[in-house]
């Protein structure tokens, strides 16, 4: 029996051999999982899907913010600029309806000597999708006319707003006042 190979000594080579192959494939199986994990992973900051997101709830609030207070807000001594800003972000029934009651609206403001200034204070997106969305405000108005004289009266309105996506411009599409 040669003095190098003592008993045991072939035995634990296997065991070295097997131990540095199950030793690789872990590392194999570690490098699959990661892979796969983070290949379907959500959109986490920085991801392009998540950037998309983000754009689209910045447009359709801005859209939406810009819309409400182009609503609210009147003024007797310039009515044209008031009624076109309104259909200018306009669609569908709505601006169906508002065109329609365009004349009345002017009569009555111009004879009320009516001034209202308004801001948006609370945007929120209750549902969007690429085309379309539905838009909750909180807004405040600031009232001027024949009925409060030289003081300012403030009324809070909570409007809904649907907005369609057209020609890459948000359009309201329907807007109403809720509770």
């Amino acid at each position: 029996m040669p003095t190098d190979d003592l008993p045991g000594q072939a035995a634990a080579r296997r065991w070295v051999v097997v131990d540095a192959v199950l030793v690789l494939l872990a590392l194999v199986l570690a490098v699959a999982l990661v892979l796969a994990w983070t290949r379907d992973a959500p959109a986490a900051a920085g991801d392009d899907r998540a950037q998309r997101t983000a754009a689209l709830y910045r447009e359709v609030t801005a859209a939406a913010t810009e819309q409400a207070e182009a609503f609210l807000e009147v003024d007797h001594r310039d009515m044209d600029a008031v009624t076109e800003r309104v259909l200018a972000g306009a669609t569908g029934d709505f601006a169906e309806q508002y065109a329609a009651s365009r004349e009345r609206l002017v009569t009555r403001v111009e004879r009320a000597r009516a001034v209202v200034t308004s801001a948006a204070r609370v945007v929120g997106v209750a549902e969007l999708d690429a085309d379309r969305a539905v838009v909750l405000v909180a807004a405040d108005s600031a009232v001027r006319d024949r009925d409060t004289g030289d003081d300012e009266e403030l009324r809070k309105h909570r409007m809904r707003l649907v907005l369609e996506r057209q020609d890459g411009a948000w359009l309201v599409s329907e807007l109403g006042f809720t509770r």
